[in-house]
């Protein structure tokens, strides 16, 4: 959940005091992982879930407010627009039936939503872009009312100085299944990132292993997300198999700063290297707080939006060796298709990983990078070099031999080996039908036409059926 501020401008003094600050903290960091006060201990893993609310035509529902203040559960919180909210899942354990617990606790708590929104009139959506989004859906009438949002935008309408946010996607597809294959748009706020929404994993890493584990996660984001694209449609314009990724990039990145990013490389020893390197971007939320421990850390680098991203959490005020942790937030994957899909998705990234994290990566950072985005815009027809220096089909790589790391990856985090089939099993099947939520979104509209309307209307039926999108009918 983003840390709310207590206001949201901020003059030159501000902004020195802060950086003194966070320079101070990030030294403080440095000294104490070298001092090993860090908790070691079996990973726990949670997550956070965007959904869309919308009303019977599939359009976005500005409601966020009514609907959580009628759901009254703390862990449900407004996103950046009204339409969207967030849930947020409990840590749990991983070993054992913790991926079953994870698909029952998803279940429970979209059944709740589900009935909180249709006394509304409305309905819950989980996609990676709303198809039936337009351009003046994303303008600062619909953002919701938080400090922090309104801080953000100034701040990178600041250093944007005269620039709009320009998006420039052009899709890859020579025959789309609607509108063009390239969009050119210009806003003039950030609320184009509100049209993406994401299911983001979190996994407590053990510091012993945490930059092993953090490189890992680099190599495996591109496999996962190609089998997981569920974002091809923006403004009627079908584009790359995940467009959330482009999306959020242009939205939020100003010239000559990359907010959002793949990384600048893998880590040599210690993850405290990300922090130092977060110096390097001038801080959007420059509050300075009194408190003891690493608030402005903290702040800041929820501000820099990795695709995976290491979080502090803990007691950071002068730490015992027991409270002080980073957990890993894995920002990549998009919302849906359905809960079982998501579950499949976190099983395959967490045990791929986990395997991944055994070796040194293998191949060049540059290489990851060029991965994550093949994968990002072309999904399961992606084409990745990996560790043997070969280039393979997104599908045969994961197969062949990505699905059997993963599986070895939870075996050694010790999960239900039924769990693992089960899962896991959800992915080779997509893999063998070539059917991710892109392919799906795009496979009914060329059979059906072009009514995206209608389209969603199927996508909604089957999302709550409880069958992997692998099964759906076209």
């Amino acid at each position: 959940m983003g840390q709310e501020i207590d206001h949201w401008q901020f003059a030159e003094a501000d902004r020195k005091a802060f950086f003194e600050r966070l320079l101070s903290e990030t030294q403080h960091l440095t000294q104490w992982e070298a001092a090993g006060r860090f908790l070691d201990a079996p990973a726990t893993v949670g997550y956070e879930l965007e959904s869309c609310l919308v009303d019977q035509q599939f359009r976005p529902a500005d409601a966020n407010s009514e609907f959580i203040q009628r759901l009254s559960v703390p862990a449900v919180v407004p996103e950046l627009a009204r339409s969207n909210v967030e849930f947020n899942g409990p840590p749990q354990e991983l070993a054992g039936d913790g991926l079953l617990k994870l698909h029952r606790e998803l279940d429970e708590s979209l059944g709740r939503a589900r009935e909180v929104a249709r006394g509304l009139g409305l309905k819950i959506l989980m996609i990676g872009i709303l198809p039936t989004l337009r351009e003046d859906d994303l303008c600062l009438q619909h953002i919701s009312e938080s400090r922090r949002y309104y801080a953000m935008n100034s701040a990178l309408a600041e250093l944007r100085g005269s620039e709009t946010v320009r998006l420039h996607i052009r899709g890859n597809r020579r025959e789309p299944v609607v509108g063009a294959q390239e969009y050119r748009g210009e806003f003039d706020s950030i609320m184009p990132e509100s049209a993406t929404t994401s299911f983001q994993l979190h996994m407590r890493l053990p510091v012993s292993y945490a930059a092993a584990w953090y490189n890992a996660s680099l190599l495996a984001s591109a496999p996962v997300l190609a089998v997981s694209a569920n974002a091809p449609l923006l403004f009627g314009h079908d584009l790359w198999a995940e467009t959330r990724i482009p999306v959020f990039s242009q939205s939020v990145n100003v010239p000559g700063v990359h907010y959002v990013n793949f990384g600048q490389d893998y880590l040599r020893t210690e993850v405290s290297e990300l922090f130092e390197r977060n110096l390097r971007y001038p801080p959007l939320l420059p509050v300075a707080m009194e408190e003891r421990g690493l608030p402005h850390l903290k702040l800041h680098n929820g501000t820099i939006w990795r695709w995976n991203r290491v979080i502090l959490d803990g007691d950071d005020d002068e730490p015992p060796r027991q409270h002080l942790h980073y957990r890993l937030e894995h920002r990549s994957l998009p919302s849906g298709p359905s809960t079982i899909d998501m579950v499949a998705n976190a099983a395959f990234f967490w045990g791929l990983m986990t395997a991944l994290s055994e070796t040194d990566p293998g191949i060049s950072f540059h290489r990851a990078r060029l991965n994550f985005y093949r994968a990002a815009r072309y999904g399961m027809d992606a084409r990745l070099r990996w560790r043997d220096g070969r280039e393979y089909a997104a599908c045969e790589l994961i197969e062949a031999q990505l699905l059997p790391a993963a599986r070895q990856g939870l075996i050694r985090m010790n999960v239900n080996g039924d769990a693992i089939q089960h899962y896991l099993g959800v992915i080779r099947e997509r893999v063998r039908r070539g059917l991710s939520g892109a392919g799906w979104q795009r496979a009914w509209l060329r059979r059906h036409g072009g009514g995206i309307s209608d389209m969603l209307a199927a996508y909604e039926a089957h999302q709550w059926s409880g069958r992997p999108v692998a099964e759906w009918e076209i």
